[in-house]
């Protein structure tokens, strides 16, 4: 018993030390991880808006000629079907607000990603938007990046704000 107390001792100095800069490293790995989601998730949203705003649509209009206003009666449980389309729902009520809020907070970056992304009939180009914009592409590419990540931290909050520097 002696012998393995010595030897989990004289193991433990420089053991824990080397697991420590490891812990480290796979912390910050998953922060960046973390943070690079929030960024992924956000312009997959930003893409995939019209279609989910649409989505709630149509499936408010199902909703309330098949089963009348169930949106906010407790018993909204009716299958996983019904549950997955809350979410989306709910989803887009929450991507609004992060929105708004850009809005308020800075409009030029909302507007860029209004342009961007919910300008029906124009051509959503890079191209075509810095051409507009005059200035260059790479200007409206590292403009677009942290217009997304003011909104990232918007939509996901702490994790993206305690991580985006790092």
């Amino acid at each position: 018993m002696m012998e393995e107390q010595i030897q989990i001792v004289e193991l433990g100095e420089k053991s824990i030390r080397k697991i420590a800069k490891e812990v480290h490293k796979l912390d910050l790995a998953e922060k960046k991880k973390i943070r690079d989601n929030a960024y992924h998730n956000t312009k997959v949203l930003l893409k995939n808006y019209n279609k989910l705003k649409k989505h709630c649509e149509i499936v408010d209009e199902q909703l309330t000629e098949e089963l009348g206003t169930l949106w906010s009666d407790w018993r909204f449980d009716l299958n996983s079907l019904l549950e997955n389309k809350a979410k989306t729902a709910k989803l887009m009520v929450h991507v609004d607000k992060a929105l708004l809020e850009l809005k308020k907070e800075d409009e030029a970056k909302f507007n860029l990603i209004k342009r961007k992304y919910f300008t029906k009939g124009a051509k959503t180009d890079d191209m075509t938007i810095s051409l507009e914009q005059r200035i260059e592409r790479s200007v409206l590419t590292k403009r677009m990046k942290v217009a997304c990540t003011e909104l990232a931290i918007l939509l996901f909050g702490v994790d993206v704000i305690l991580f985006k520097t790092e």
